[in-house]
């Protein structure tokens, strides 16, 4: 009987799977229009995934192209090199790069206002210096009647 612990341990496995079936697909020398129902048409035959992301770049295309297997990705990157059309829309394949999984530490929000306070208090005088804010002057005011008790 499987336990809800070993589900756990084999995800990070499967999500690494995940990125290494899929290819990054340049397409240049764009002659004619090169979009998603095309490359089906052209991977669909090595197990390409339903869904294919494109980025149409101005002067070149790039799609991400999720297969089955590893194996039908291995497959389809034998396309490398060749073009669409004859002389034009050229297959640059390569691994998709797995997405960078650095986390950037979290910083409170507290934290972040103590530190601009710092900030504040040592640029102040230096922009006093230079003109730019007044000294601050102490207030001898009276207080108003709302104010007193």
């Amino acid at each position: 009987m499987a336990s809800c612990h070993d589900n756990l341990v084999s995800e990070p496995l499967a999500i690494a799977s995940d990125a290494e079936r899929v290819l990054h697909v340049t397409v240049s020398h764009l002659v004619y229009p090169v979009d998603e129902y095309l490359l089906h048409q052209l991977f669909d035959g090595y197990g390409a995934e339903k869904k294919i992301e494109v980025r149409q770049m101005g002067t070149y295309v790039e799609a991400s192209i999720p297969f089955q297997t590893r194996a039908a990705a291995e497959h389809a990157w034998n396309l490398n090199g060749r073009a669409i059309y004859d002389g034009c829309c050229w297959l640059d394949i390569q691994w998709e790069q797995p997405p960078n999984n650095s986390t950037t530490p979290v910083t409170s929000l507290s934290t972040i206002i103590t530190e601009w306070k710092e900030d504040i208090k040592e640029l102040r005088p230096v922009l006093q210096d230079f003109g730019v804010i007044k000294p601050a002057s102490k207030s001898h005011r009276k207080p108003n009647a709302e104010e007193t008790p």
